[in-house]
């Protein structure tokens, strides 16, 4: 969860839940404006993360979302799970390469570059990619995140090689204040684009190595 306005972060708050993702999403919500002085109703629009991941994180935190966005009549901007991985870290020279889990010894893949404007933008679709399909990266890397690290760190070092940085534990899960700047910056750009009653989930499964569009064009 985070806060932004055009002076940067007002607030931020991340937890990581296993299960019983719908139990206290809103009252957390709540309370990290209480914190900062912030009433709802000063809102502008909501930006939310809406796949690929966990099918029922994704429904409960879309729903969420959506349902402050109608109530308060304000856009809600959907934002894939990678390119909120890839903003939470640092911008710097070289290819980003972010890993989520999908299922058992399988993760989505997405390679971010910066741009002009220094941040990361994606420089193919997503894939889902069985882990020893990963070495396909094991060249021109510059730095890795995501979920995955943590999760298949030997299966990693062996597949991607020692030349890439790990971004630190703290870059690799999506952070809440990176979500609504993506938001923010979306929004920016096009400010018409995003009613909150049209908001769709990605919800992908994982089916060997295709890419997203692949899947969709079946």
């Amino acid at each position: 969860m985070g806060l932004t306005d055009r002076q940067g972060m007002v607030a931020s708050a991340t937890v990581r839940v296993r299960e019983g993702h719908s139990r206290g999403l809103t009252l957390r919500i709540e309370n990290l404006m209480k914190d900062v002085g912030i009433d709802p109703g000063q809102l502008s629009a909501i930006g939310v993360v809406n796949g690929p991941g966990s099918f029922t994180a994704l429904r409960v935190g879309v729903a969420t979302a959506q349902g402050l966005g109608m109530g308060l009549e304000v856009p809600v901007v959907p934002l894939g799970s990678l390119e909120a991985l890839a903003a939470g870290v640092p911008p710097l020279a070289g290819r980003l390469l972010t890993l989520l889990p999908a299922r058992k010894n399988e993760v989505f893949a997405q390679v971010f570059t910066v741009s002009s404007e220094t941040r990361w933008i994606p420089e193919n679709e997503i894939s889902c990619l069985n882990l020893e399909e990963l070495s396909i990266f094991r060249q021109n890397i510059q730095c890795i995140t995501g979920p995955a690290l943590d999760l298949y760190p030997e299966e990693l070092k062996v597949l991607l090689g020692g030349s890439a940085l790990w971004a630190p534990l703290s870059c690799r899960y999506a952070q809440g204040a990176a979500v609504a700047e993506l938001a923010r910056q979306a929004l920016k750009e096009n400010p018409n684009a995003f009613p909150a009653e049209s908001i769709t989930i990605q919800y992908l499964q994982s089916h060997g190595a295709q890419t997203i569009a692949e899947r969709e064009r079946r």
